[in-house]
């Protein structure tokens, strides 16, 4: 099983965190897949710049993200849309 390893956030409220650009996070990254609460899939980004904004239309509330790097590593993330 794998874990979930990091925690990330944007909000709507604060311009400073209102993106994040998981491209420079991690190297090599094939593809992110944005999971709802209920486990469905919302979200597939296969191409750069991996980023995920609010101009992505997130509703407030967490997400899973599943993030592939060309080896097919695959690491597990929380990412929490904030007011």
């Amino acid at each position: 099983t794998s874990l979930i390893r990091q925690n990330y956030f944007i909000s709507y409220s604060n311009a400073s965190f209102s993106e994040i650009n998981l491209g420079e996070i991690y190297n090599n990254l094939k593809s992110v897949e944005v999971y709802n609460i209920k486990g469905k899939k919302i979200k597939l980004i296969d191409s750069p710049p991996f980023l995920l904004s609010i101009n992505d239309n997130l509703s407030l509330g967490f997400y899973i993200l599943k993030i592939i790097q060309n080896d097919n590593k695959v690491i597990y993330a929380n990412l929490s849309v904030l007011k």
